[in-house]
């Protein structure tokens, strides 16, 4: 399976995603083209040891200019304005978080997972 690494340590936004109230996750960099039309799970970082608390299909991947960012995806991505997430003259790239679903219990990271880079990683549970 694969996983996308979500830090959770000032806001619960992984939780939000399994939840359904966080409808875009954004990113500086466009580091999870790969995984674009693929299910995921969802690991919550940031509050301890990672936990995979869910999964979503990834949708379509937009980039954002900041004016775009404060007129629509702000708030889709439930970033609180001048957090550390909140989108600089640079954009951001949004990526849709589809169809989530929150597990009943979350699952430990396995320690072997193959991690590609901060965003994302591969694991069999």
């Amino acid at each position: 399976m694969i996983g996308v690494f979500v830090n959770s340590k000032h806001v619960p936004y992984a939780r939000k995603i399994v939840e359904g109230s966080k409808l875009f996750e954004s990113r500086t960099k466009n580091t999870l083209k790969k995984l674009v039309g693929k299910r995921v799970g969802i690991i919550e970082t940031g509050n301890g040891y990672p936990m995979i608390i869910g999964e979503v299909t990834i949708g379509n991947a937009r980039f954002a200019t900041k004016r775009m960012w404060d007129a629509i995806y702000r708030v889709l991505a439930c970033v609180p304005y001048c957090s550390e997430y909140d989108c600089t003259d640079k954009g951001k790239w949004c990526y849709e978080m589809k169809e989530p679903v929150q597990y009943d219990e979350p699952i430990f990271l396995p320690k072997n997972a193959i991690r590609h880079g901060r965003a994302w990683c591969e694991f069999d549970i």
